[in-house]
């Protein structure tokens, strides 16, 4: 009996180490009968057979994960092989989202793990930034006056409209641009509509000015009086003077306006407000004719 106890005792070691060779060459064939496994290696022998599901648990993710799947079920607490790989699931899960919002146009974005990668990522999405902020700038800008455009000018009108915020809207064209072109030359008009353009931006830092056409405008002010956008406007104008002196001293007017004030209680569609505005425009522009000869 005692030779037999002997030959099972020493017969355990050789089970237990063959499994830990099996488990880590060809885990497919990784087993321990806990029949043949001597009562004093029997917590041993659990250990190693929680070992290797831990293991499995751990290289079963770990294959998932290179094949690209992240919707898998992570190995419980008790796994504690698994904690790094855990935590590297949760940063690509994080990653995986951080991408989606890029992909929506938040390049705000910002990675600090994974060394070199962190580097990539983060010059990548500020040059992303950088490059969406260039092609706004020609989407949504004037090129001579850097003004925001037509469309932009719209889009906002829109907004406001259908947020239904109190506003005013001002539509301006300029008086002088013929003259200045025709006697001085187009470079001295360009140059009245970006000083136009200035003195606008200037007084309404708290609106929109957008240029609307060759010698238009559209000033958009939230939650601004009609009155105030008038007043605005009449300093705008004394500003702009030196360009209504023609050469035989007399002054001409440098631009005519038209403001309306829109409610929050706002029915009126956009284009009504800017017919509004535009009417309101032209009947001081044919003031200004009857005073003065030669637009």
């Amino acid at each position: 009996m005692r030779e037999a106890i002997n030959a099972r005792t020493v017969k355990t070691p050789e089970i237990l180490c063959k499994f830990i060779k099996d488990m880590i060459y060809d885990p497919k064939k990784a087993s321990i009968d806990l029949d043949k496994i001597d009562p004093e290696y029997s917590e041993v022998a659990n250990g190693l057979l929680f070992l290797k599901v831990c293991i499995d648990e751990e290289n079963g993710m770990a294959a998932k994960m290179a094949e690209g799947d992240l919707d898998i079920k992570t190995p419980d607490a008790r796994n504690v092989l698994a904690y790094p790989l855990k935590s590297l699931h949760a940063s690509l899960k994080h990653l995986v989202w951080q991408a989606k919002q890029i992909q929506k146009g938040d390049y705000s974005q910002q990675v600090d793990f994974m060394g070199e990668f962190s580097d990539v990522f983060n010059n990548m999405t500020r040059q992303l930034s950088e490059r969406r902020n260039e092609l706004e700038a020609h989407a949504f800008r004037d090129p001579l006056t850097r003004l925001f455009n037509r469309r932009y000018g719209m889009e906002i009108l829109s907004s406001l409209i259908s947020e239904k915020r109190p506003f005013s809207l001002c539509f301006a064209d300029l008086d002088n641009l013929k003259f200045l072109n025709d006697r001085l030359g187009h470079g001295e008009g360009d140059r009245f509509i970006i000083d136009t353009a200035r003195c606008l931006e200037r007084r309404f830092i708290d609106g929109i000015a957008a240029r609307v056409g060759g010698d238009e405008f559209m000033i958009l002010v939230p939650g601004v009086s009609a009155q105030e956008t008038e007043n605005r406007m009449a300093s705008a104008l004394l500003e702009l003077r030196a360009y209504g002196k023609r050469p035989d001293g007399q002054e001409k007017p440098v631009m005519s306006y038209g403001v309306v004030e829109v409610p929050e209680t706002n029915t009126y569609p956009a284009s009504r407000i800017l017919a509004r505005a535009d009417k309101k425009m032209y009947t001081m522009k044919a003031q200004h004719k009857e005073q003065f000869s030669g637009d």
